[in-house]
C-alpha cells in the first residue's frame, strides 16, 4: 500500500472505554498516531506501550495535541511495517474507501463485479482501488495520464485518463461507482450503472430522481470510525498480497464487511 507521510505532533494516547471520554477540546486535527500511555478501566485489548492509530470523532477533534484521551472503540493497533507518522495517514482515507465499497447501504461490492472508481490516484481512491481488487472485483479507475501507471500498480485493471477521454465513452456497464469527485462526473456516471447497481459518493448527495430513472441506488456516505475495520486494514498493510487473500477467506464476509 502506498501512503503519504505527514507529521503530526500527537505522540501519546490515553485509551478510555466510553466514546468521547476525555477528549481534548479546542485543539484541531483528526488524524492521529501514538503510543498508549494510560488505560481506562475496562480496556482489555491494549496495554501501555502499544502503537495505536485512528481518527478522532468528527465533533471532537484534538489530534494536534501531545497527549489525547480517546475511546478504545475507535482506534486500532497500528501496522508494524510502516512508521507511525505514515500510519497516521491511513484511518480516514482507508475507512472511507472501505465503507463506500463494502457496506450494504452503499456500493456493497462483491467478487466478480465491475466497479468504477473516480480519482483512483487520490488518498481515498488509492485505497479503494486496492480494496476492490483484493475483494475480487474488476477495477476501472479514472486518473490523469501522469498517474495511470501508479494506479495500475495498485491493482486497477484499466485506467481512463480523464484529461484526454470522457470516461462514459470508453467504460461499459458497471455494477458500482465510487464517486470521489462529484459534480457532473457523478451525473455522467449514472447511465453506466446496471439496473440494481449502486453509486456511493463521499462528495455530495446524489440526484435521487436521476438515480431512479436509471434504476440504481445512489447514496451519500459519511465515514464512521470503526476499530474492527481499522484493525483489518492494519493487517492488510502488514501482509503481502497472497496473505490478503487468505485473510479474506478466513473472515465471514457476510458480516465482516459490515
Amino acid at each position: 500500500m502506498a501512503f503519504g507521510a505527514p507529521r503530526f505532533p500527537f505522540s501519546g494516547a490515553a485509551l478510555a472505554t466510553g466514546e468521547g471520554e476525555g477528549v481534548a477540546l479546542g485543539v484541531g486535527g483528526s488524524l492521529g498516531f501514538g503510543v498508549g500511555v494510560s488505560l481506562g478501566s475496562g480496556v482489555g485489548d491494549f496495554i501501555v506501550g502499544d502503537r495505536v492509530f485512528g481518527a478522532t470523532p468528527l465533533d471532537r477533534l484534538g489530534a494536534y495535541t501531545q497527549i489525547l484521551a480517546v475511546s478504545a472503540l475507535i482506534v486500532g493497533h497500528a501496522p508494524m511495517s510502516i512508521p507511525l507518522a505514515t500510519a497516521a495517514a491511513v484511518p480516514i482515507a482507508a475507512l472511507t474507501a472501505w465503507q463506500a465499497l463494502f457496506l450494504p447501504d452503499h456500493a456493497d461490492v462483491q467478487p466478480g463485479q465491475i466497479v468504477l472508481i473516480h480519482d483512483g490516484a487520490g488518498g481515498t481512491g488509492s485505497f479503494a482501488v486496492q480494496f476492490a481488487r483484493w475483494r475480487g472485483a474488476h477495477v476501472i479507475a479514472t486518473a490523469s495520464g501522469h498517474n495511470a501507471a501508479f494506479v495500475r500498480s495498485l491493482g486497477a485493471h484499466a485506467v481512463v485518463d480523464y484529461r484526454t477521454a470522457r470516461f462514459e465513452d470508453v467504460v461499459g456497464e458497471v455494477d458500482a461507482v465510487i464517486d470521489l469527485v462529484g459534480g457532473n462526473v457523478q451525473a455522467r456516471s449514472m447511465p453506466l450503472i446496471r439496473k440494481g447497481g449502486a453509486l456511493a459518493s463521499i462528495v455530495s448527495l446524489p440526484d435521487q430522481e436521476l438515480a431512479a430513472r436509471h434504476g440504481v441506488r445512489a447514496t451519500f456516505m459519511i465515514q464512521n470510525r470503526n476499530r474492527r475495520m481499522l484493525e483489518l486494514i492494519g493487517q492488510l498493510i502488514d501482509n503481502d498480497n497472497d496473505e490478503w487473500h487468505r485473510l479474506q477467506k478466513r473472515h465471514d464476509v457476510g458480516t465482516f464487511f459490515r
